[in-house]
């Protein structure tokens, strides 16, 4: 979908005896088999244990309520309660997945093969542990609402692991009824994100959520083999959005808006190239100068002490994706060299499916 299989067996055979990598994939074999249905806290209204659960990562409890209801926003300050939902659970998931499907396809180990089937199982095959397919109780906010559009951003990590399954060889474990199984579930995801009130809410917003909602939406209509479609979505959605979402200056007004101004500004400068380079598969030609302008906005500005927006967290650096993505889009190696340079020794970096792997380690 994103990278093709060339990519993929040059990153493969680079990654061939990694002792980090396959140090990684030692732990994540060690997992145990990650399932929406092991809730920490009390189901929202009408939901089940089959049922993804998230809440608002930057709602808290208002102090000024002897119950702290209805919970307040902080924005870009995430409640550690956000931790004990199934957000990180997703991440967790698709990160030990991915290691694993990465390990075992480079390195011809079939018992890491054999695992991640297992965890892909569990997730979205067995009735009595898999995901419903839909994300109704997504970010949900106590004393304000049992689900929030917002809380579809999640899935986004769902659809990284299509790729790796496409690639993985069948065998005894890994069949044709098992992939068909899952692509069927991503289908009924893909239409209730297509047909629900919630899902087209999200596909209406504006900033960084609508663009990351029409990737969602394509990479979704790939995986299950509808490509007109995705052609479709991309034309009549997507490119829109450029110019809702750019300044005439390259810059994102409405992420410059948050707290974080810095990552969610390159998240979505990151996402529209994505979009992008799907459209270039499919035939799709994106507006190529506003999307230029937006990259050389941010090299120009974000390292800038004089950065005048809000920044409340930690932020390193314009991540290796946006100029990986950038290189893919217009066959620039200049821009593949700088997001080759971001990688070192870590070959895996060089593909977006392991980008979560910080997120488990400093946040888990």
């Amino acid at each position: 979908m994103i990278y093709t299989k060339e990519m993929w067996q040059a990153l493969f055979a680079e990654a061939k005896g990694n002792a980090k990598l396959n140090e990684m994939a030692d732990i994540a074999f060690e997992a145990p088999l990650y399932t929406v249905t092991k809730k920490m806290h009390t189901l929202p209204k009408g939901g089940v244990p089959n049922d993804y659960v998230s809440i608002g990562p930057y709602w808290w409890p208002d102090p000024e309520k002897e119950d702290g209801l209805p919970w307040i926003r902080r924005d870009g300050e995430i409640n550690p309660i956000f931790y004990e939902y199934d957000s990180k659970t997703i991440f967790d998931f698709t990160t030990d997945t991915a290691l694993l499907m990465l390990a075992g396809l480079a390195n011809g180990r079939k018992d890491y093969l054999d695992r991640a089937v297992e965890q892909l199982e569990s997730w979205f095959i067995n009735p009595k542990t898999r995901m419903n397919p839909h994300m109704k109780f997504g970010q949900f906010v106590p004393g304000r609402t049992e689900g929030r559009c917002y809380g579809i951003i999640d899935g986004k990590e769902l659809y990284w692991l299509f790729e790796l399954m496409e690639l993985m060889p069948f065998n005894d474990t890994w069949t044709p009824g098992k992939l068909n199984a899952i692509k069927v579930w991503a289908a009924q995801l893909l239409n209730w994100l297509l047909t629900d009130e919630l899902g087209i809410t999200e596909g209406n917003t504006l900033n960084n959520h609508a663009i990351s909602y029409d990737c969602m939406v394509t990479m979704f209509a790939l995986f299950i083999g509808d490509e007109a479609f995705a052609r479709k979505h991309l034309q009549e959605r997507s490119i829109p959005r450029i110019a809702q979402q750019y300044a005439a200056d390259g810059s994102l007004p409405l992420e410059l808006d948050r707290t974080d101004s810095k990552g969610y500004s390159t998240f979505t400068e990151m996402s529209f190239l994505q979009a992008a380079i799907l459209g270039k598969k499919l035939g799709v030609s994106f507006p190529d100068e506003m999307l230029k302008k937006g990259l050389e906005w941010l090299e120009e500005h974000i390292y800038s002490p004089d950065w005048k927006w809000v920044q409340i967290v930690p932020f390193r650096r314009i991540p290796s994706m946006i100029y990986q993505f950038a290189g893919m889009l217009w066959d620039d190696d200049k821009l593949l060299a700088k997001a080759q340079q971001e990688c070192g020794d870590e070959p895996w970096k060089k593909m977006i499916v392991l980008r979560s792997v910080r997120f488990k380690t400093v946040q888990g």
